[in-house]
């Protein structure tokens, strides 16, 4: 059961753009994309309180969320993990904080050890 919802979950987001949220705010001419992202990031980013330490970025996308959680957090680091390699590989060419990583990871079998995060 659990495969074939993340089979069709997993075919759900390969129809949209890999760096969907970017493309939105920096490169689409939709003005109601833009506003509509730019608000939800906007809004977000007034919610996060500084936390440092390590921080889990389960379904990272193309890491527009992940940026602005690491910016906002001032964090040690942030690992974003998504089910979308093309994702992950914009995002890891992308982004060049040193705090930041991407990685391929399904978040119902997470590679990491107890409490890394």
């Amino acid at each position: 059961m659990r495969r074939s919802i993340n089979q069709k979950a997993i075919s759900l987001h390969r129809n949209v753009p890999y760096n969907w949220y970017y493309r939105s705010i920096n490169i689409d001419k939709n003005l109601f994309q833009k506003y509509v992202h730019g608000r939800r990031f906007s809004e977000v980013g007034k919610i996060i309180e500084p936390t440092g330490g390590k921080i889990l970025d389960v379904g990272c996308a193309d890491g527009m969320f992940s940026n602005v959680i690491l910016e906002k957090s001032q964090a040690g680091s942030l690992t974003g993990i998504d089910v979308l390699g093309k994702s992950v590989t914009w995002a890891s060419g992308h982004w060049k904080d040193q705090k930041l990583k991407f990685m391929v990871a399904d978040a119902h079998k997470l590679p990491f050890k107890a409490k890394s995060f």
